[in-house]
């Protein structure tokens, strides 16, 4: 029971790891930058720091031995680091993903909203694992003997042997791993699905989106950016003006 006037506990924000993926892509399509898929101009990690931001979670790091971790992580070498990189005076959750995941905002709040205990961890199989703020000491020694746990499949296997099954993830956060180059099309189809608006009219549903999807698809990798579209919209708007007021229209 809380005393009087008290507020409850502000839990910490989730931290995030990012294990190495272990599907290789062909390194010399277009859609492949440094090894790391891109999916309409940005690389899924580079994806997943901005949504995790705009989520609110707290350290992002990423486990990589034999390569340099992406700008806006925290290269750790293996799991004890890990527990050494994590803010002592926090106890938070921590979110485990194959950094091919498709990093959208929605479910990401979603999954930090989610509360596992009494569970230890609670996983979505081979896409995504979240492990209990009380759990993560524990799990991380797990992870880190015997040589330690390299990607999803391992940790999933050691968190198994020792807490048991994993708790199931609500039905609603439904992430995607992008494993294949064929998945990369599913992903952009998926991220401009996202942008029709329930507020949407007839018209902008059907009609206006349609054209306006296609175009931001077909502009989204290249160097033009939103302003330069919009200064092009005022222009070509201020250009139509003078014939809504010519007398001859």
């Amino acid at each position: 029971m809380q005393p009087r006037g008290s507020r409850p506990a502000i839990p910490a924000a989730p931290n995030l790891i990012l294990l190495p993926s272990g599907a290789s892509l062909e390194a010399s399509d277009a859609q492949i930058r440094d090894g790391d898929p891109s999916v309409l101009g940005l690389t899924l990690t580079r994806r997943t720091i901005m949504a995790a931001r705009r989520a609110g979670y707290g350290q992002i790091f990423f486990l990589a031995r034999d390569r340099a971790a992406p700008p806006g992580t925290t290269m750790i070498v293996d799991w004890s680091r890990l527990a050494d990189a994590l803010l002592p005076s926090q106890t938070a959750s921590l979110v485990i993903a194959p950094a091919t995941i498709l990093s959208e905002t929605v479910w990401l709040k979603g999954l930090a909203a989610t509360q596992i205990e009494p569970a230890a961890w609670a996983a979505i199989p081979d896409r995504i694992i979240v492990l209990a703020a009380t759990a993560v000491p524990d799990a991380l020694a797990v992870l880190h003997a015997e040589g330690g746990a390299s990607d999803l499949s391992a940790v999933q296997e050691r968190l198994t042997r020792r807490f048991g099954s994993a708790a199931a993830v609500p039905i609603e956060i439904d992430p995607m791993v992008v494993a294949t180059l064929q998945d990369i099309r599913v992903a952009e189809r998926r991220l401009l699905s996202g942008l029709v608006k329930d507020t949407d009219g007839f018209m902008a549903r059907h009609f206006d989106r349609r054209i306006s999807l296609q175009i931001s698809r077909r502009l989204a990798p290249t160097s033009v950016t939103p302003s330069q579209i919009t200064l092009l919209s005022t222009a070509v708007g201020l250009c139509g003006a003078p014939f809504f007021i010519s007398a001859h229209w």
